[in-house]
C-alpha cells in the first residue's frame, strides 16, 4: 500500500536525517574529514529533497541508509583520521548513488528509448553500486589500523584534496612539453577533471557541451572559461558545499610570455567580460597558482583585488630551516654513524631555504663516484661555500657534474655530454633512453651514434628516467635546465641546445625512412569499411606499430628543420621526403595518432624554411600542394584512414601534384571518368565571423587577418588554419 511504501522510505531516511543533525559536531572533532563530510551532507540532502521516490530504487536507498548508519557509529568515527582516503571514496560513491536516485526517472526514460529492459538495467546498476559500497566499508573495517604517519605523508601531495573526495583539478605546466601547447587545453582539461570528481558537475558539463558541441575544440579561452567552468560550477554549486579547488602549477613553465597572456588577462579580470565572470563564480570556488614571479605574471596579477599573493620568501626562515633539517636527516638516515643533528642543522642553514639544494646536497654526500672522497669530506666541501640563492644551486651543480666528469677527462667526455644533453633539451617533448638511442642512430655523423645511457646512467640525481628505458628523461628541476643553458653559470658544462637542432632534423627524417619507420598500412587494418572509431583495438595497434621515436619524428620533424639554418644537404633530405610514398605514409601515421592537424603547422614551417631558395622552389610547391590536400580531405581521412588512398587521392584535382605523383601507384582504387576537377578551387576556406564585417586588415607578414565587426568587436584569425587566435577584442568603435 501507499502508506507502507511511505513508512518504508521514512525508515530508510532516518539515518540520513540523524547524520544531518550531528555532522557539524563530527566536523569539529575531525576537521580533516570536512571535505568528505560535506559530500555526505550533499548526498543526504539530494535524497531527502527528492519528493518522487521510485520503489525500484528502494534497495539502493536501503544500502545508503546502511552507509549513513555505519559512518555515524562511534567506533567507526574514531577511525576517520587514519582512514581519510577510504572515507572520501565512500562519500564519493554515496554521492554517485544519490545522483542516480535523483535522476532515476530521467535515466529510466533513456533506457526505454534505447529499447533496454528497465527492470534488468535497474537491478544491475543498483547491484553494482551496492557491491562497491560493501567493498569500501569492508576496506574501512579491515585497514583502520593503519597509522597516521601514512596519512601525513599523503597530505603533502598536490592532489591530497581530490583524494579525500574534494571537487578539484590540478593542471601542471611543464617546460619540456611546450610543443603540446597545453595553454590551449587548460580549461577543457580542468572541466573534465571536475566532471570526473562529481556527478552533479558531470551532468552540468554534459549539458553545456551538448548545447554547444564546438566547445570541445574551441581555442577561445574566454569561451572555455565561461561555458565549461563558470556556467557548470554555478549550477553544481547549489549541491556542493565544500570548496572547489583548482590548482594551476608552474604557470611560468607554459613557455614564452605570449603563451599565457590570455590566461593571465582572464584570471586578472581583464579579458573582455572576465571581471563579471569572476564575480559570477560561486563563493566556494578557489584557484591556487604556483609560479616563479616572472615579470608578465607579476604585472598581470599583482594589482588584482581578488588575488592574494603569498611568497615563499615571506615564510619565516626558522620554519623553513626546520623543515629542511627534517628532510635532510631523513635522506641521510643511513649515515647516522657519520652525521648527527648538528650536521643536519648546518646543511639546513647553508641551504638558504632552497629544498632543491638540500636534495642535491644529500645526493652528493651519499654518492661514491671518487675513491677517498667519503661522506664527511663531501659534507665539508659543500659547507665551505658562501654563495646564496641561484649561485648556491650553481655551485652544487658544478660539484656534482665535476664529480661525474673530472677535469682530466673533459676533452673526451664533455663533447659527448653536450651532445646528449643538447638532444634532451632540444627535443620538443621528453623521450626515454630507447627512443633517444634510436634517433641518435640516425644522426648524420657516425661519431655521434653512441649509447645515451653511457652518460645518463650517471645523472640520476639530476634527471629522471635514467634507470628505466621507458621513462622519459627530463631535468628533475627547472633550475638545472637554466643552469645548463646559461654559459656564464655552467661554464665547461654549457649546453647549446640550438646546436643539436640540425642533428635532430636529420634524425627525425631518418627514423621515418628506417627499417622500422613508415610503411603502407602501418597498423595492418583489414578493410576500409569500418571507420577508425569502430576498430576495436586501434589504440593498441597504434601503440604496437608506431614506436615512440617514430611518433615523435612524425609530429616534430618540421619543428627541427625550421629551427635549423638552411643547409643544402638537409634540404635534399626534405626533397626526398616529398618525392616518395613516405609522404602519404606520414599522413597515414599522423591520422592514426589523431595528429593530422599538426601536419598543417609542419607544412607551413617547411614552406617558410625554403623561402628565398630558388633551387628548391619545387619543394615549397610540393609542401603547399600537400597542405591543400590535407585541408580538403582531412575529415575523410580522420573518419577512416584507408580512405587516404581510396577516396582522398582519387578525388584530388588531376593537375595537383599529389594526384600526378601518387595516383598511378594505387591502380586498384576508384577513378573519376567524367568531368574531373583539374585544379584546386580558388576559394580555399570560409571564415565565419560572429556579426557583419565592417572592415578588414591583414598583418604585414600575411599570416593573420583582422576584421572589425558591426557589434564593435575585432576578431583576429590565422589565415592558414582559419582558427580564431584570440577571443573577440572589445572596447573599439
Amino acid at each position: 500500500s501507499v502508506s507502507d511504501t511511505v513508512d518504508t522510505f521514512s525508515t530508510l531516511l532516518t539515518p540520513l536525517k540523524a547524520f544531518n543533525t550531528i555532522v557539524n559536531e563530527i566536523a569539529n572533532v575531525h576537521p580533516y574529514a570536512k571535505v568528505a563530510l560535506s559530500i555526505f551532507t550533499c548526498a543526504s540532502k539530494m535524497i531527502l529533497d527528492q519528493a518522487d521516490r521510485d520503489d525500484a530504487v528502494s534497495r539502493l536507498l536501503s544500502k545508503i541508509s546502511e552507509v549513513f548508519t555505519f559512518i555515524t557509529e562511534e567506533k567507526e568515527l574514531m577511525k576517520i583520521q587514519s582512514m581519510l582516503a577510504t572515507y572520501g571514496k565512500i562519500a564519493q560513491q554515496t554521492l554517485e548513488c544519490a545522483d542516480f536516485i535523483r535522476h532515476y526517472a530521467e535515466t529510466k526514460s533513456v533506457w526505454i528509448r534505447l529499447g533496454k529492459h528497465v527492470f534488468d538495467e535497474t537491478d544491475a546498476t543498483i547491484q553494482s553500486y551496492n557491491d562497491v559500497l560493501d567493498s569500501l566499508m569492508q576496506q574501512f573495517r579491515d585497514l583502520a589500523a593503519r597509522d597516521t604517519v601514512v596519512i601525513a605523508h599523503h597530505m603533502g601531495k598536490t592532489n591530497w584534496y581530490i583524494d579525500q573526495g574534494g571537487l578539484g583539478s590540478c593542471f601542471c605546466f611543464d617546460r619540456t612539453r611546450q610543443a603540446d601547447r597545453r595553454q590551449d587545453k587548460i580549461f577543457t582539461t580542468i572541466a573534465s577533471d571536475l566532471a570526473d570528481c562529481n556527478p552533479v558537475m558531470r551532468r552540468a558539463l554534459a549539458k553545456a557541451v551538448s548545447d554547444h558541441n564546438g566547445l570541445k575544440r574551441t581555442p577561445d579561452i574566454a569561451k572555455q572559461w565561461q561555458q565549461l567552468i563558470v556556467g557548470p560550477t554555478n549550477i553544481a554549486s547549489k549541491d556542493i558545499a565544500a570548496p572547489i579547488l583548482i590548482i594551476i602549477e608552474a604557470l611560468d613553465e607554459s613557455g614564452e610570455a605570449n603563451s599565457r597572456e590570455q590566461i593571465l588577462r582572464l584570471l586578472a579580470g581583464k579579458l573582455n567580460t572576465s571581471t563579471s565572470q569572476l564575480a559570477e563564480l560561486p563563493a566556494n570556488f578557489r584557484i591556487l597558482i604556483t609560479s616563479r614571479l616572472f615579470e608578465d605574471i607579476r604585472n598581470a596579477l599583482h594589482a588584482a583585488p581578488h588575488v592574494r599573493h603569498v611568497s615563499l620568501d615571506d615564510v619565516p626562515s626558522a620554519s623553513t630551516e626546520l623543515d629542511i633539517q627534517l628532510y635532510v636527516s631523513h635522506k641521510l638516515e643511513d649515515l647516522r654513524h657519520v652525521f648527527n643533528d648538528a650536521h643536519f642543522k648546518s646543511l639546513a642553514l647553508k641551504s638558504d631555504g632552497l629544498f632543491e639544494w638540500a636534495r642535491l646536497a644529500s645526493e652528493y654526500i651519499k654518492s661514491t663516484n671518487i675513491v677517498n672522497l667519503g661522506p664527511m669530506r663531501r659534507f665539508r666541501e659543500i659547507s665551505e661555500t658562501s654563495a646564496k640563492g641561484v649561485h648556491l644551486l650553481d655551485e652544487m651543480y658544478q660539484h656534482m657534474l665535476a664529480d661525474i666528469m673530472p677535469k682530466h677527462v673533459h676533452k673526451d667526455v664533455i663533447p659527448v655530454f653536450r651532445s646528449v644533453m643538447g638532444q634532451i633539451l632540444a627535443s620538443s617533448e621528453p623521450l626515454p633512453i630507447n627512443a633517444l638511442n634510436a634517433m641518435r642512430q640516425c644522426f648524420p655523423c657516425d661519431d655521434d651514434r653512441y649509447d645515451v645511457k653511457l652518460i645518463m646512467g650517471h645523472l640520476g640525481s639530476l634527471v629522471s628516467g635514467t634507470s628505466d628505458l621507458h621513462t622519459p628523461i627530463r631535468p628533475l628541476h627547472a633550475s638545472f635546465y637554466d643552469f645548463l643553458t646559461d654559459e656564464s653559470r655552467s661554464q665547461d658544462f654549457f649546453v647549446d641546445a640550438s646546436a643539436v637542432q640540425g642533428d635532430l632534423a636529420f634524425a627525425t627524417l631518418g627514423v621515418m625512412d628506417s627499417e622500422h619507420g613508415l610503411r603502407f598500412n602501418i597498423c595492418s587494418l583489414e578493410n576500409s569499411y569500418l571507420p577508425n572509431s569502430s576498430v576495436p583495438d586501434l589504440e593498441k595497434r597504434v601503440k604496437e606499430s608506431i614506436s615512440v621515436e617514430l611518433s615523435y619524428s612524425c609530429r616534430f620533424w618540421g619543428t627541427h628543420v625550421s629551427s635549423t639554418s638552411f643547409e643544402s644537404s638537409l634540404a635534399k633530405e626534405v626533397e626526398a621526403f616529398f618525392d616518395g610514398e613516405r609522404l602519404l605514409w606520414w599522413l597515414e601515421a599522423l591520422t592514426l595518432m589523431k595528429g593530422i592537424g599538426g601536419s598543417v603547422v609542419t607544412l607551413l614551417s617547411i614552406t617558410d624554411w625554403f623561402s628565398g631558395h630558388a633551387d628548391f622552389t619545387h619543394v615549397s610547391d610540393a609542401a603547399r600542394d600537400t597542405l591543400r590536400f590535407v585541408r580538403t580531405f582531412a575529415s575523410t581521412i580522420l573518419h577512416s584512414t584507408p580512405h587516404l588512398y581510396l577516396s582522398a587521392l582519387p578525388f584530388a584535382p588531376t593537375q595537383s601534384r599529389m594526384f600526378r605523383k601518387f595516383a598511378a601507384k594505387f591502380p586498384c582504387t576508384p577513378r573519376i571518368v567524367s568531368d574531373p576537377v583539374e585544379n584546386w578551387p580558388q576559394m580555399e576556406k570560409i571564415i565565419h565571423a560572429n556579426d557583419r564585417v565592417r572592415s578588414v586588415a591583414m598583418s604585414p607578414d600575411g599570416k593573420r587577418i583582422a576584421c572589425g565587426l558591426r557589434d564593435g568587436t575585432i576578431q583576429v584569425w590565422d589565415i592558414e588554419t582559419g582558427e580564431a587566435l584570440y577571443a573577440p577584442l572589445r572596447g573599439h568603435t
